[in-house]
């Protein structure tokens, strides 16, 4: 029986606040977005569980970043995305939620 340490046979990938904020408290990012590896069943359930989006790849949670981060009225380069960040962290950084569609 697998528990919530057993590593998925591929590394999955989600959205998380941006580390400049998360960890250097840079306000300039409190809305900047990052790409974290996801590498256990635990941390898959953690971050499907807060809401939080899954992608197969980093490059595809790197570039749903970018656009989450640079909406179309976004001024300037300090990231404005417009979702909310829940109180689950994922290594650390809070998990992005995203404006509901």
């Amino acid at each position: 029986m697998p528990n919530g340490n057993t590593k998925l046979d591929s590394t999955l990938y989600t959205v998380v606040q941006h580390s400049g904020y998360g960890e250097g408290d840079n306000p300039q990012f409190k809305q900047g977005l990052e790409a974290a590896g996801i590498t256990t069943q635990s941390e898959l359930t953690r971050v499907q569980t807060a809401g939080g989006r899954v992608f197969d790849s980093y490059t595809a949670a790197e570039e749903w970043a970018e656009s989450e981060q640079y909406p179309a009225n976004a001024q300037g380069l300090i990231p404005a995305a417009p979702g909310t960040f829940s109180t689950t962290a994922h290594r650390g950084l809070a998990i992005y939620l995203p404006v509901p569609a």
